[in-house]
């Protein structure tokens, strides 16, 4: 743990990172993910928040930002987390916490170690292994500097469906007046829509609530962006002040295709309040699918004292 561990600086920015609690996966579907942006958006624009970076990890986030004043950035991380957990034990009928307590954060002082970060943060999910470049990865944003709908076609409400139509003008609505979009909110925008145009919204949802700040990001590579691209594509970064563990994080994904094709609700799984048997029988599933043990852990979010359950499981 470097020197500047939880260490603030006025005028700097910071590298600001926390994790679920055990390494525990939080983000298991879209609709978890457009939850936290979405706060984080609305939250970031009350307190004057200014991000440089921004990713969102099956069971972490990071973020770089800078804040008018001490005050400003804990008040924001504090709302951040609290209100995001609140909506999150609402959604999948949990309790408790869901964050690793307290959260990391490092200034970057100049330049040269913001530009470093900031490719830190942005390829999170190549060195995860979860995308091939930044812009294969839709939580990270940094691809919506050039497009709104870089994952599905562009929307012409002419043609589109009633039920699209109908649920841009709501989106428009939530955005407009300052609304989350909560688990109930996002039923009844996402109610009614195919495949494609869940795809289609979930970009317009990401393009009205991105928080970063390409301009700032671009300033800090010469003024232009497309250097800035190039740059952080070029290098993966470092960082050496916040700990943090590195795994292949292509399994969660897998995982998650397994779990969803068995019927699985991912929008609202609590596997908190699975019964023994039944998560034996999960965790039994994904060790023959070649997981590994401490993995099945933090999917299934599994105590220490259901530990035992997985004890004849293989380590790889």
């Amino acid at each position: 743990m470097g020197s500047n561990y939880r260490r603030y600086i006025d005028g700097s920015s910071h590298h600001v990172y926390n994790r679920g609690i055990e390494g525990n996966i939080i983000f298991y579907s879209h609709w978890d993910c457009i939850l936290y942006l979405t706060l984080y958006y609305l939250l970031g624009k009350q307190y004057g928040i200014t991000t440089w970076a921004f990713c969102i990890m099956p069971n972490h986030v990071h973020s770089n930002v800078s804040a008018p004043s001490y005050e400003h950035f804990e008040s924001f991380h504090r709302d951040l987390f609290s209100k995001f957990t609140l909506e999150y034990n609402n959604g999948h009928s949990r309790e408790g916490g869901i964050f690793k307590r307290p959260y990391g954060y490092a200034p970057k002082t100049y330049a040269k170690r913001i530009r470093e970060n900031i490719s830190y943060i942005c390829n999170n999910p190549v060195v995860g292994n979860i995308s091939t470049d930044i812009d294969g990865y839709k939580w990270n944003l940094m691809v919506y500097r050039a497009t709104n709908n870089p994952f599905s076609e562009k929307i012409f409400l002419r043609e589109a469906s009633n039920p699209l139509r109908r649920s841009i003008v709501l989106l428009r609505y939530y955005h407009e007046t300052g609304m989350p979009l909560t688990y109930v909110r996002q039923r009844r925008l996402f109610t009614g829509l195919d495949p494609n145009e869940i795809k289609q919204l979930t970009d317009k949802i990401i393009s009205f609530y991105n928080c970063l700040d390409y301009t700032a990001i671009a300033n800090i590579y010469g003024g232009d962006i497309n250097n800035a691209i190039i740059a952080i594509n070029a290098n993966t970064g470092n960082e050496y002040d916040i700990p943090e563990d590195k795994e292949d994080y292509s399994a969660y994904y897998e995982m998650l295709k397994i779990t969803s094709t068995s019927g699985i609700d991912l929008k609202t799984c609590n596997f908190e309040k699975w019964p023994q048997e039944k998560l034996t029988k999960m965790a039994h599933m994904f060790s023959k699918a070649g997981f590994h043990k401490a993995q099945i852990g933090k999917f299934l979010h599994l105590k220490r004292e259901w530990w035992r359950v997985m004890h004849c499981l293989p380590t790889r």
